[in-house]
């Protein structure tokens, strides 16, 4: 550390045979982003700030920084998302963090009126971990397919864009705001790479709810369904109340709450949904300041 990520440096330390850690198979997120226009008049201080905004973009969402590669007029950074510790939000995270580190970067440029851009791609796949080379000179790193497909999303993006493989967004692409590109041709594959430009994150609004047509067995929460029909009951007659369900994942929460708004919504009441998106798990209520925004008109 801080030449490796804290995750990596504490198995290196466990591995009997040192740096030889044994490769792995994993599935990844990949960023690629290229910073261009930089050359001999840059100042070196401009250099080294851009670099730090733009990586701490990356750890903010939890990227690991795994490449920095000089090039000829910039520089290319590699982060990936989901390698060590994996989650359901890879993808999101990795958008997110690339729209964060070209705002950035706008800002940062938009005072000292230089050409430096940023270009930004985006794409997930399986890919190699492991130690390459010899005693002598060695890296850990990945190595895959998917590390050239998010390499050549990003050469084909174009200043301060992020584009994204339309794999990748899959069941998030609702999460954002994007634009269809013409599909890009990858070196060594068939068929053309559909791809999108992500402009920001959605707005998310909340939006009306209604009664379920399939309603879900729960069995052995007769107890809970019970009480909260009471609270239904009890809230028509003008005795409303804050009513919060915790539990585990798996414990049936959102059916719990379904049920509920079914009675709610029964007995001639509004149901409204907002919900929190990882773009804003920071924001304080950000499920109830969308349902305010949306249909009171309070921001």
């Amino acid at each position: 550390e801080p030449f490796v990520p804290t995750p990596l440096a504490a198995r290196l330390r466990t591995t009997p045979e040192g740096w030889r850690i044994e490769g792995e198979l994993r599935k990844v997120v990949i960023l690629f982003a290229d910073i261009t226009g930089i050359d001999h008049e840059v100042p070196p201080e401009v250099q080294i700030n851009l670099s730090r905004s733009a990586i701490r973009s990356y750890r903010k969402f939890g990227g690991i920084v795994a490449k920095v590669n000089l090039a000829d007029e910039g520089q290319r950074v590699m982060v990936l998302f989901g390698l060590h510790m994996p989650s359901g939000h890879d993808a999101e995270r990795a958008v997110l963090a690339a729209l964060e580190a070209t705002a950035r970067m706008k800002g940062f440029l938009s005072g000292i009126g230089s050409s430096i851009a940023i270009r930004s791609g985006v794409h997930a796949g399986q890919v190699y971990f492991g130690a390459f080379g010899s005693d002598h000179r060695h890296d850990v790193t990945v190595v895959g397919d998917a590390v050239n497909t998010a390499a050549r999303v990003a050469e084909a993006a174009g200043p301060f864009e992020v584009l994204v493989t339309e794999e990748t967004l899959g069941t998030i692409a609702e999460e954002f705001v994007t634009s269809a590109r013409p599909p890009i041709r990858v070196r060594g594959k068939q068929e053309a790479l559909a791809v999108r430009s992500v402009h920001s994150a959605s707005e998310g609004a909340a939006h009306y709810m209604q009664t379920r047509k399939k309603q879900r067995t729960l069995s052995g929460r007769e107890d809970e369904i019970e009480h909260l029909r009471e609270i239904a009951a009890k809230a028509s007659s003008g005795s409303g109340m804050l009513i919060g369900i915790a539990g585990d994942r798996g414990y049936g929460k959102s059916a719990l709450l379904s049920l509920l708004v079914d009675e709610w919504i029964g007995r001639g009441g509004i149901g409204l949904l907002g919900r929190c998106r990882y773009a804003t798990k920071t924001d304080p209520l950000a499920p109830s300041v969308a349902m305010f925004s949306a249909f009171l008109g309070i921001t």
